[in-house]
C-alpha cells in the first residue's frame, strides 16, 4: 500500500519530467531505496556493503560482552554462585555441625572463625548465600511469569512502550 507522501512524490516527479533519480545508470547518483521483500534479500544487501546481518540476541550478547562493569558483575555473581553451591561438597564443616572450637578467630581450619556455640562461620555464610541466591532466582522467575501472564491477558494495554 502506498501512503500519501510517496504518491505525492511520484506525482511531483511526473510533473517535473524525467528525473535523475529515475535513471539508475547516471554515474554517482544513488537510486531510491526499495524495501527488500524477503529477509535473505536484506542479508544479501547488507553483505554487499560490508555489514554482516546479526540477530537481536546476538547483538544484545555482543553489547553485554563489551560492557566492562556488566562483565565484572557477571564474574562476581559466578564466583559467589560457585562458592555457595560447591562449599557444602568440599568444605569439611557443615553449617549445622558443632565443633569443639568455641569462639575461635579465623584460621586455616575455620576460614571465618567460629561462633560461641562452635558453628563454623564460613559454612553458615555460604549456606546463607545459597539460600539468598535461590530466593533471588525464584523471585525473578515468578516476576517474569506474572508479568508475562499480565501482558498476555491485557494484550499489552498500559505498557510503557510507544
Amino acid at each position: 500500500m502506498v501512503d500519501w507522501d510517496e504518491r505525492q512524490l511520484e506525482h511531483d516527479f511526473d510533473k517535473a519530467g524525467p528525473s535523475v533519480l529515475e535513471r539508475p545508470d547516471a554515474p554517482g547518483v544513488p537510486t531510491p531505496y526499495s524495501e527488500p521483500e524477503r529477509p535473505d534479500e536484506l542479508n544479501q544487501e547488507l553483505t554487499e556493503f560490508g555489514f554482516k546481518a546479526r540477530s537481536q540476541p546476538r547483538m544484545v550478547l555482543g553489547r553485554f560482552l563489551r560492557h566492562k562493569l556488566a562483565m565484572a558483575s557477571l564474574i562476581v555473581l559466578v564466583i559467589f554462585t560457585l562458592l555457595a553451591v560447591l562449599t557444602p561438597r568440599f568444605y569439611p564443616y557443615s553449617y549445622t555441625e558443632l565443633t569443639e572450637d568455641l569462639s575461635q578467630p579465623p584460621s586455616t581450619s575455620h576460614w571465618f572463625g567460629t561462633d560461641a556455640l562452635g558453628h563454623d562461620t564460613f559454612a553458615q555464610t555460604m549456606r546463607g548465600s545459597l539460600k539468598s541466591l535461590q530466593v533471588g532466582f525464584l523471585v525473578a522467575i515468578f516476576a517474569t511469569v506474572c508479568w508475562s501472564a499480565r501482558s498476555r491477558a491485557t494484550g499489552g494495554v498500559g505498557s510503557t512502550r510507544p
